[in-house]
């Protein structure tokens, strides 16, 4: 029998709503909380899949820490989350790994240290950090290799992942162009990730150029293997399909990616796999090539 992978999860950030999603992924939900959480887009494409089918069946989230405890035990209500701690720490020894779902990312550090000390396996939402500096400060902390994993779930949506068998139609790639919303810090690395998992993590960042406007950032690289990548990010819109166009010298193609909760499904499956050892671990240079990006582009 296999078994059953206990994950902690630590939130809640302003604007995240992971700690809500991620759960309900891991073991379901109910539907009278969840109609209160404050994303509405969560319980709508929750609602959407069939539970418990659609579950992860390998790991649940057992326990749950935020910084507010009434915040804790909605989220915990929500997501049929068994165990509330008052303490980061208390998680330790009853958990096999931790989630860290908050992406401010100038409290990762502080954040995960503890865990990462333990030898805990940890998930560390995007970005990982916005300066490669900071990240190799985090990375260096890893009592084993492996034991850090931190990207966009977007980099495991099968609408990008189903492309690569196809990329030999559009030929050499000589230009990518991509849009999305909010801000660069936090969600360019939603078109990064992808693109650089299309691509290879190889492609080395030539020159680069920012160009910014009121509530809009331009950021034009050009990699040494002569591939210009066009990002922009429009902070105040309403919406923007998170949607990559890669032009070559045969053809061009358009990506969409349409199904949240899969991609983080499968970004989650990914973790766990590493967690148990069936899956390869992030490298770190895949995590920090994705973080030169961003630096880039600040």
């Amino acid at each position: 029998m296999v078994k059953m992978l206990k994950l902690g999860i630590i939130g809640m950030n302003e604007g995240n709503g992971h700690p809500y999603s991620w759960s309900a992924i891991c073991n379901g939900y109910d539907p009278e909380y969840m109609q209160d959480c404050p994303f509405p887009t969560i319980p709508q494409y929750l609602s959407e899949k069939k539970f418990p089918d659609d579950a992860i069946k390998c790991a649940k989230v057992t326990h749950i820490w935020t910084q507010d405890r009434t915040i804790s035990q909605h989220i915990a209500r929500s997501a049929n989350i068994a165990h509330i701690v008052d303490k980061k720490e208390e998680m330790i020894g009853k958990v096999d790994a931790i989630l860290l779902a908050r992406d401010d990312y100038e409290n990762h550090l502080i954040n995960s240290e503890i865990f990462i000390e333990a030898g805990l396996p940890i998930y560390i939402d995007k970005p990982l950090a916005i300066h490669r500096k900071k990240a190799e400060e985090i990375l260096l902390k890893e009592k084993e290799k492996g034991q850090i994993f931190s990207c966009s779930a977007l980099k495991y949506a099968t609408e990008y992942n189903l492309a690569k068998d196809r990329l030999k139609r559009v030929g050499k790639i000589k230009s990518i162009h991509a849009v999305v919303m909010k801000s660069w810090e936090k969600y360019a690395i939603h078109v990064i990730d992808p693109i650089l998992r299309l691509i290879g993590y190889h492609h080395l960042i030539q020159s680069s150029t920012v160009t910014k406007s009121d509530g809009a950032v331009h950021v034009n690289y050009l990699t040494q293997d002569d591939v210009l990548i066009n990002i922009t990010v429009v902070e105040e819109a309403i919406y923007l399909p998170f949607r990559i166009t890669l032009i070559g010298t045969d053809d061009y193609m358009e990506l969409e990616m349409k199904d949240t909760f899969l991609a983080f499904k499968s970004s989650l499956e990914k973790f766990i796999g590493i967690v148990t050892r069936k899956e390869a671990p992030l490298s770190h240079e895949e995590m920090l090539k994705t973080v030169e990006f961003i630096e880039a582009g600040i």
